[in-house]
């Protein structure tokens, strides 16, 4: 089954309305708007209503600096908000 058969989109709500802190609940839903952010900018539109390769080569982006290496010496930080949407689906 994909994502919504198997009942990611309920797990993800569950796992943040009872298990993450409200500034982490923040952050993700904060994460959400910037990938619509970023696909408007590119795109003209939501990540939603973009083309299937539009909507790929935005979240293959996502994923190169959610999974970069730190900088020598950079101050700890959040896990970027993709590297925590994937943790969850």
């Amino acid at each position: 089954p994909g994502a919504r058969a198997a009942g990611v989109p309920r797990f993800v709500d569950t796992m943040l309305a009872e298990y993450y802190a409200p500034n982490e609940r923040a952050r993700f839903v904060g994460g959400l708007a910037g990938v619509d952010a970023r696909a408007r900018a590119a795109h003209g539109r939501p990540f939603l209503g973009c083309r299937p390769a539009e909507q790929f080569a935005l979240l293959e982006a996502l994923d190169r600096e959610a999974f970069a290496p730190a900088a020598p010496g950079a101050p700890a930080a959040p896990p970027p908000f993709f590297r925590t949407m994937k943790e969850l689906t």
